[in-house]
């Protein structure tokens, strides 16, 4: 029984990093930054505070007052950067403090859980207390450490459906959705992250957090979910290849509705793929830039291979729209995969 609780335990816990890979995304693919970003939050209400409305309060207080909204694959999925002179380690315990104060959180961690402690026979009781304390902040919507490196760490947290207040809850629900991976999903309500980390090249550190909407749907992240290959089929103006299927829509909102990031999975080869789109793109009014047809001549030429730019790449304008289309071997089995971004 420990050992399935405890892999229960983990799958709950990996649904909220699903959600924390899309900061790189934001941060590389976003040319504006993030400092003037307008929160779009709607859900504030005067007469019930949910655990959504407190974490917004918390983060918002500790600084990271600018989210923006992405719509990824149908889920609203908030972004939120912030830049100081503390070192990571004060930020983490900084931010706990916001989520203790609103009540997400019981208590501040200095370092790192680790959920293998309470199955050692030999640790240190105190250790073993303090990951079950933090069991019941994790999943009762708060925040924990979970990674810490010289000069990088990183929170997560999960609010569940059912009312987490002890242990004995969480674990009645890991037990009550061991072995249903889609039970599992359906069990998050919403799914929180946090990372502060500073570099050789910029000693301030840089804070990220992203986090999912309330009533999350887990499932859609899913390259295989319902309807993910069709999102945005008229909005976007950007054609499937032939043979291709969706796995990925990332959309921006409000002001930055002109944000999108597409992938595609085809049976096609590379070229062939990128042709389709040289094609379909400039039919639809794009105009392909000389970067990339400089690059396909060098290629024709002999003067450089395919393997030194690491995939076939293309690059369209339209009055203040960009669009960059990138096609390379697929990472499993035969075929290519296509990723499309889409900026002002």
């Amino acid at each position: 029984m420990k050992n399935s609780w405890l892999k229960t335990w983990l799958k709950i816990a990996g649904c909220g990093l699903l959600v924390a890979t899309i900061g790189a995304v934001v941060v590389v693919g976003s040319p504006e930054g993030v400092h003037e970003a307008e929160a779009d939050i709607a859900w504030l209400s005067l007469t019930h505070r949910s655990g959504q409305e407190r974490f917004v309060d918390a983060l918002q207080s500790a600084g990271l007052d600018n989210a923006r909204a992405y719509d990824w694959n149908g889920n609203l999925v908030y972004f939120a950067f912030d830049e100081t002179e503390e070192t990571p380690l004060e930020v983490s315990l900084r931010l706990q403090a916001e989520m203790v104060k609103v009540g997400l959180n019981k208590r501040v961690y200095t370092y790192p859980v680790d959920p293998m402690s309470i199955f050692d026979e030999e640790g240190a009781p105190e250790v073993k207390a303090e990951f079950l304390e933090a069991t019941t902040d994790f999943f009762g919507g708060g925040l924990v450490p979970v990674e810490e490196t010289d000069g990088y760490i990183a929170l997560n947290g999960a609010e569940l459906h059912a009312e987490i207040e002890t242990l004995e809850d969480v674990i009645g629900v890991a037990m009550e959705v061991a072995g249903n991976e889609e039970a599992v999903q359906e069990a998050v309500r919403a799914t929180r992250f946090v990372e502060a980390f500073r570099t050789p090249e910029n000693p301030r550190t840089q804070v990220v957090a992203v986090y999912s909407q309330d009533h999350v749907d887990l499932t859609k992240f899913r390259p295989d979910a319902p309807g993910v290959q069709f999102l945005g089929e008229l909005q976007d103006d950007i054609p499937a290849c032939p043979g291709c299927v969706r796995s990925s829509r990332l959309a921006g909102t409000g002001d930055e509705k002109d944000y999108l990031m597409l992938s595609f999975d085809t049976p096609a080869s590379r070229k062939a793929t990128i042709d389709f789109y040289q094609k379909a793109l400039v039919t639809r009014g794009w105009e392909l830039q000389p970067t990339a047809v400089m690059i396909e001549k060098m290629i024709d030429d002999g003067l450089i291979q395919d393997g030194d730019i690491q995939g076939e790449i293309a690059t369209f304008s339209r009055g203040e729209l960009m669009i960059h289309v990138h096609v390379y071997d697929a990472t499993e089995g035969a075929g290519s995969a296509v990723t499309i971004f889409k900026a002002r």
